[in-house]
C-alpha cells in the first residue's frame, strides 16, 4: 500500500526547483517507496514565480504567504528553501503545526537559530533533514567505507576545500547573501557548512578549531530590482559586503587526527572545486566533485609503491544502482537530492 503524501515547496528559486525535481523523480528510483509524494502547494513572493511553479511541475495552489502552507491541513511535509533569513521562523513554525521539514542549510543565522529548529522538531516528533547532499555522492560513501575499514591505516590528517567563484565578479549585484541581517554568515553557511558535514561524515566529531575569515570584494552595487541568482548590478548605489567571501580552519577531531577546511566564494579561475584528500598511515583517498563518479585511492602500505588508483563508482557503492546499472555511468548533482528526498521521505 502505497499512501499519499502532501509536500509544499516554500521559496522557487533555483533550490526549489531542484527539491521539486527530487520529489518529482524520487518514486522512480525508488518504487518501493511507501509514500508518494503529492505537490500541493508552492509558496514564493516573488510576483509571478509561484504560478510559474504550478504550470511547469503541477502544484495543486499557489501562494505568497508561507504562513498558509503551516495552516495546511493539505500538506504534511515542506521543502525550505526560502533565503536564509526565514529558515529559523519557518521551520519552527511547520514543525509547531506537525509538519516534516526538509530545509537547506544553514538552518539559521545563528546556533541559536540552529538550536530553535532542532528542538522544535524534536518537541514535535517529526521528521528534519538538512540539505547536505555531498555526503549522498556514492564515492563519497564508498570513503567512509574504506576508512572505516582501516584500508588507508588510521587517519593522520584531512584537507576539505570548497572553491567557487559564483561572487567573483565585483560587478555582481549586493544581494540578501552579503548582508549580515539577511543572510547571517556568507561562505562559512553557504559552502564551508558542507565542508564541515564531509569532515564529520567522513572522520567523526571535530574537537576543536581555530580559523580565519576575509571579505576580498568589499563594496557591491545595490541592485536596481528584484534579483535572482548572482546577477550582475554594474552602475548601482554601492554598498557594503557585511559577511566573508573566505574562511579558512584548522581543525582537531576526536580521533586525534587534524584537518584544514577552506571554503571561498570568490576564487576567480574555480568553478565548483569541491573535494577532499583524506590521508592515513597506510594509505589515502581523493574525492573531487567535479569528478565525482570516481574516487582515488591509495592503500596498503606506508611507502612509495603504492600509487593512486581511479576507482569508478558502481552498483555496489551507495545508492548508485538506484540510477545506472553499471561502475563509471555518471551521477550528477540532482541526483543527489533524490537520494536526499528518498532518505528524507521513508
Amino acid at each position: 500500500m502505497v499512501d499519499a503524501l502532501g509536500v509544499a515547496v516554500v521559496g522557487f528559486g533555483w533550490m526549489g526547483r531542484v527539491h521539486t525535481q527530487a520529489y518529482a523523480r524520487v518514486r522512480h528510483h525508488y518504487p518501493h517507496l511507501a509514500l508518494r509524494p503529492e505537490l500541493v502547494t508552492v509558496a514564493e513572493e516573488v510576483p509571478g514565480r509561484a504560478e510559474e511553479a504550478a504550470a511547469q511541475f503541477g502544484f495543486a495552489s499557489t501562494t505568497r504567504d508561507w504562513r498558509e502552507v503551516a495552516a495546511d491541513p493539505r500538506v504534511r511535509a515542506v521543502s525550505i528553501t526560502a533565503p536564509n533569513f526565514l529558515h529559523r521562523e519557518i521551520a519552527v513554525a511547520m514543525a509547531d503545526a506537525g509538519k516534516h521539514i526538509w530545509i537547506e542549510k544553514p538552518v539559521g543565522l545563528t546556533a541559536q537559530d540552529a538550536r530553535a529548529v532542532a528542538d522544535a522538531v524534536a518537541k514535535a516528533g517529526v521528521q528534519g533533514t538538512v540539505g547536505f547532499n555531498y555526503r549522498n555522492a556514492p564515492a563519497v560513501e564508498a570513503a567512509r567505507d574504506l576508512i572505516a575499514a582501516g584500508e588507508i591505516g588510521a587517519v593522520t590528517h584531512v584537507r576539505i576545500r570548497l572553491f567557487s567563484d559564483y561572487a567573483a565578479h565585483p560587478e555582481g549585484a549586493l544581494t540578501w547573501r552579503f548582508e549580515r541581517e539577511r543572510g547571517g554568515t556568507g561562505v562559512l553557511g553557504d559552502l564551508a557548512s558542507h565542508g564541515a558535514d564531509l569532515a564529520r561524515f567522513l572522520l567523526g566529531e571535530i574537537a576543536s578549531l581555530t580559523a580565519d575569515t576575509a571579505v576580498f570584494v568589499p563594496e557591491r552595487a545595490r541592485p536596481a530590482a528584484a534579483t535572482a541568482g548572482h546577477s550582475r548590478a554594474a552602475g548601482g548605489e554601492p554598498g557594503p559586503v557585511e559577511n566573508e567571501d573566505y574562511v579558512s580552519c584548522l581543525l582537531r577531531f576526536a580521533s586525534g587526527a587534524r584537518g584544514v577546511l577552506e571554503a571561498c566564494r570568490v576564487s576567480v579561475g574555480e568553478q565548483n572545486n569541491y573535494g577532499f584528500e583524506v590521508h592515513g598511515t597506510t594509505g589515502a583517498v581523493y574525492w573531487d566533485f567535479r569528478r565525482m563518479n570516481e574516487l582515488g585511492v591509495s592503500r596498503g602500505t606506508a611507502y612509495q609503491d603504492q600509487p593512486v588508483s581511479t576507482v569508478y563508482v558502481g552498483p555496489g557503492h551507495g545508492e548508485f544502482a538506484a540510477f545506472q546499472p553499471g561502475a563509471a555511468n555518471a551521477m550528477g548533482y540532482d541526483d543527489l537530492k533524490v537520494v536526499e528526498a528518498h532518505r528524507f521521505l521513508r
